[in-house]
């Protein structure tokens, strides 16, 4: 049986994991957008106006 301390320890780098995965999926965005000039999260492209 594994001991309780080790389980919370394993859950803490789980989390700590998640988060590392979700800032790099965020950085991944934020490159992609910024090579089409699209701002993330919307249908806004960068440096055009409406009807242009």
């Amino acid at each position: 049986m594994v001991p309780e301390g080790r389980i919370r320890e394993g859950e803490h780098e789980l989390v700590q994991a998640e988060v590392a995965l979700a800032m790099a999926e965020g950085y991944l965005q934020n490159l992609k957008s910024r090579r089409t000039g699209r701002v993330a999260g919307t249908d806004r492209v960068e440096g055009v106006r409406p009807g242009d």
